[in-house]
């Protein structure tokens, strides 16, 4: 990427300008940034100049990647710099890296990165044992992290003092996920897998441009994919499709039209098909037909408890529309403003088991009759965002220059939930006959069972319902600077953001039919709190011998996150510093670091209190990583990384027989995870190719803080991912087959959630 200087003669007159747009509401910011640089454009044209703008500085040039190994990133000060000029630690996924793993989601891809689902919750990713906030294209997106991995150009897991710069309540860090771009040139791919148990993967990717003078392109990615990991596991069909286009009417300007969607037409979750055995989880048993009551929430029922019914079931679909604006005012400003609209639709049946056994001392079951909840969950979200970003660099080419980036965004978010529920279900009263059943003995007979509760979907009574409508609105000012010194071997960071929370209401409905909508029961929020964060941190190269080098950071965070009002924020904290360096002309490449976070202010529930909501919850994490890259000899590429980490619940207040301050886990201790290539340099099979990906988690307590299943404790495990290719001789086709889950290990990704077992993958991928 050029570096972009501004002159000194230009820099209050730039300077006001700028102000004078931040200054703007984020609407009309957009509007006049827009009409700004159509007028350049045509000024531009009238007068012939032709200067020509490499590279904005919102993009990350690729071509500088070397195999996995990223040189720029735009996570931590929201340009694209060197990552060894950013004062923290990011873990960059490059394609390469995720095509040779043969990742399909990203929910599979960030586990290659020290990231791990957040504890009991499917949907949330967990950084240094807190949970991350999840970006798009440094959007916030506000959803699941299963994305396929046919839109994603890279992956940026960005730790420490990132949550900062991204948002408030990330002290562990941010996930920035960076979607495919429409490109000059036409290329191309088709690709067509088969694996077990009837799973298949069909995917296409293509680009190019309309006009000879390449003004107009386009992109259009898509996928189906069906994965079925056993019959006694989960099943997921996920489509999605990605059309893009762009226009490019100078060299100093893009408009960028891009639509993702994604359709889950049928869902049969992992965690609600498994047993576990006095909370520890074992292997379904094979002799039995499918589970169809979701035991998530029951440790200790025995292996061989199965009931036949109708499947828990999900259905997701979600739209996604972005514009994007980007223009180069000079070579000293430019800016970048997206627009994102969202839509969220999910239907979702299950039944599950509330609870688990009791057993005596020579371990038999003292109570076998369970109780069993059945609802049906119906939600829709809508969420809007703008955001602007304004970058200035200043100084010329003397010892000292850099770059401010100014910015902001505003966001509606709107959500209705509403949950059906038969009686006896949620806590919400005694069960009547026929809502328990035998664990020890339950019916095997469809026609007759021994639990009594309507089916789904085509007679559902809707007994007891609960309507939960939110909307909110935030709005966020941010400014980030860099100052490079000392002939560029240092650089001083500091960044700052105010959040608003602007408006917002929380109401919740309840009846005991839903023909009586009743009356509001709870309802808080729609008052405006505003809270600052900031970061400080800096990097300096301590070394440089030709192509290797020695670099030092340091980074220290202060994080802030809206609690419900009239509560106190919850405040975090966190500090992280270590090594960069290379040796063997570039062939090694690593770093180290360590990171110690707080957070505290965080609410519960006392029940020793009547349930009253208090500020006692506090949550901690330190550690240690190191990151290598290693080019051993030509073809051949290791990525490594290791995490030792000590994560607590410091102290929480769910279960009253603890007095209300137990100890718990808040992660994993132990990871490492990488991934070996050897890609074939020349000959008769150059190309050809072979991938082993390795995955390992330590042991972790899933439920710090639900009740007693804090003791419950997930052991550790190690997975490998095998995937190999052969490009056919004067061809574009390639023949490839992988093996994931190597090994066949039982493991749980998550709180309760199993991983998946073996699949087998075979298939072919054209190129055009």
């Amino acid at each position: 990427m050029k570096e972009l200087t501004l002159i000194g003669p230009n820099i209050q007159k730039e300077d006001t300008k700028a102000k004078k747009l931040i200054s703007k509401t984020l609407k009309g910011l957009a509007a006049l940034a827009f009409a700004s640089s159509l007028a350049t454009v045509s000024a531009q044209d009238e007068s012939g100049d032709e200067t020509v703008y490499e590279l904005s500085p919102f993009e990350v040039n690729e071509s500088n990647s070397l195999n996995y190994l990223a040189q720029e990133s735009v996570s931590g000060t929201r340009i694209s710099i060197p990552l060894t000029r950013i004062p923290l630690k990011i873990t960059t996924l490059t394609k390469d890296l995720l095509d040779d793993v043969n990742a399909f989601g990203t929910d599979e891809a960030i586990q290659y990165g020290g990231a791990e689902r957040f504890r009991f919750q499917q949907s949330g990713v967990s950084i240094r044992g807190f949970r991350a906030s999840f970006q798009v294209d440094n959007l916030d997106w506000g959803t699941d992290i299963k994305m396929d991995n046919i839109i994603t150009e890279r992956i940026d897991i960005a730790k420490g003092p990132a949550g900062t710069i991204y948002g408030v309540g990330s002290p562990g860090g941010a996930i920035n996920l960076s979607t495919k771009k429409t490109s000059l040139e036409e290329s191309g791919h088709i690709r067509a897998l088969y694996g077990s148990n009837g799973s298949y993967r069909i995917e296409g990717d293509v680009t190019g441009s309309f006009d000879e003078e390449k003004k107009w392109r386009y992109r259009l990615s898509g996928a189906r994919n069906r994965e079925v990991t056993d019959l006694l596991f989960g099943e997921m069909t996920l489509d999605t499709l990605m059309p893009q286009i762009s226009w490019h009417p100078s060299d100093k300007t893009s408009v960028e039209f891009q639509l993702i969607y994604q359709n889950t037409p049928d869902w049969n979750p992992f965690d609600e098909r498994f047993p576990t055995i006095r909370g520890t989880r074992q292997p379904a048993n094979q002799d039995l037909a499918p589970r169809n009551v979701a035991v998530g929430l029951a440790p200790g029922v025995p292996e061989n408890f199965n009931v036949p019914g109708p499947n828990a079931d999900r259905a997701v679909k979600t739209w996604w529309s972005t514009t994007t604006l980007k223009h180069q005012f000079n070579e000293s400003v430019s800016m970048k403003v997206a627009h994102r609209k969202t839509w969220f639709d999910e239907e979702r049946w299950t039944r599950f088991l509330m609870g688990g056994p009791n057993y005596d001392d020579s371990g038999n079951i003292t109570n076998p009759d369970i109780r069993i909840g059945n609802w049906f969950q119906d939600k829709y979200r809508t969420t809007e965002s703008i955001q602007a970003d304004f970058n200035i660099e200043w100084g010329g080419q003397g010892d000292m220059h850099g770059s401010i980036v100014t910015g902001g965004n505003y966001a509606l978010f709107d959500q209705d939930n509403l949950i059906f529920w038969d009686i006896g279900c949620c806590g919400q009263s005694t069960p009547p006959r026929g809502n328990t059943i035998n664990i020890v003995n339950p019916s095997t007979d469809p026609n007759n069972p021994d639990w009594g509760f309507s089916t789904f979907k085509e007679d559902y009574e809707k007994n007891n319902w609960e309507d939960q409508i939110i909307h909110s609105e935030r709005a966020g000012l941010w400014a980030i600077s860099n100052t490079y010194f000392a002939g560029d071997r240092g650089n001083f960071v500091l960044g700052t953001r105010r959040s608003y929370s602007i408006a917002g209401e929380n109401s919740v409905l309840r009846g005991t039919r839903y023909d009586n909508r009743g009356n509001q029961t709870d309802q808080f929020g729609g008052n405006t709190q505003s809270l600052n964060t900031y970061m400080a941190g800096g990097t300096y190269e301590l070394v440089r011998k030709e192509n290797d080098y020695v670099t030092a950071f340091f980074g220290y965070t202060e994080t802030k996150d809206f609690n419900r009002y009239p509560y106190e924020p919850k405040a975090g904290s966190g500090v992280e510093g270590g090594l960069r360096f290379s040796g063997m002309d570039r062939k090694f490449v690593a770093s180290v670091s360590y990171f110690d976070i707080d957070q505290e202010n965080i609410l519960r529930s006392d029940p020793n209190l009547g349930g009253e909501l208090v500020l006692s919850g506090a949550e901690s994490s330190k550690g240690l990583e190191f990151e290598a890259f290693y080019y051993p000899f030509d073809g051949a590429t290791l990525f490594f990384q290791y995490v030792d980490q000590d994560t607590a619940i410091v102290s929480h207040v769910q279960s009253p027989w603890l007095e209300g301050n137990p100890a718990g886990d808040g992660g994993y201790e132990t990871a490492f995870s990488g991934a070996f290539t050897y890609r074939v340099p020349k000959g008769e099979h150059q190309g050809a190719g072979v991938t082993l990906g390795f995955i390992n988690r330590g042991e972790v307590a899933p439920f710090p803080d639900n009740n007693n299943l804090w003791a419950l404790r997930h052991p550790g495990y190690t997975v490998f991912n095998l995937n190999m290719w052969y490009p056919i001789p004067d061809t574009n086709a390639t023949v490839e087959f992988s093996v994931k889950n190597l090994t066949d290990e039982f493991y749980f990704r998550g709180a309760m959630i199993p991983g998946p077992r073996q699949q087998l993958y075979a298939g072919m991928r054209w190129r055009f």
